[in-house]
């Protein structure tokens, strides 16, 4: 039963997501991942996946401070550094948790830790930036790092996301990157 609610739980994650993907402004775009980031939390600490949960967990921080980044406290690149070094640690710190690595340093189990804390790390650099293309573009290979973590977790809902991630940033690069700047040269 526990298993069915995570990967409802993560559903719900997976709807927010692909909305947050057809926002026109950043900082839209920014907050309604928040809602994404605590459905994921929630989902992946059900499934044991703690560094899927706390990369999210940071994840919400983040973009709560990046979404604010008009006002002067959250506008400091101080707050990159931060999260990459929250980014690093929380990986580093769940992969004890999720896989005994200390036990078995050679085993493949023990790095999976490293793929959704590459993709967070991406994806810092790429929230930071203030036009949604190129929010969208450099978040775009976090997908398949987050992908492959999904299917070594067994997030059902986390392997869907991605691919309707992948498919809404498409879609997004398609509607405001490409057909807009077509429309702006034909006028």
């Amino acid at each position: 039963m526990d298993d069915i609610t995570a990967q409802l739980i993560g559903f719900v994650g997976t709807a927010i997501l692909v909305v947050s993907y057809q926002q026109k402004s950043r900082k839209n775009l920014l907050l309604i991942q928040m809602g994404a980031s605590a459905a994921f939390m929630t989902h992946f600490f059900l499934l044991g996946a703690y560094t899927g949960c706390i990369m999210n967990i940071t994840g919400a921080m983040r973009a709560f401070i990046y979404a604010n980044n008009d006002k002067k406290w959250a506008r400091s690149p101080v707050w990159m550094v931060i999260f990459f070094i929250v980014f690093g640690l929380a990986g580093y710190l769940t992969a004890d948790a999720a896989s005994y690595w200390w036990v078995f340093p050679t085993s493949f189990n023990s790095y999976w830790w490293l793929l959704p804390t590459a993709a967070m790390l991406l994806s810092t650099v790429s929230f930071w930036l203030k036009t949604p293309t190129l929010v969208r573009t450099l978040t775009f290979p976090a997908s398949p790092m987050w992908l492959t973590y999904n299917i070594a977790s067994g997030s059902i809902s986390g392997m869907v996301t991605e691919s309707f991630v992948i498919i809404s940033i498409l879609v997004a690069i398609v509607r405001y990157d490409i057909l807009k700047k077509k429309e702006v040269v034909a006028a």
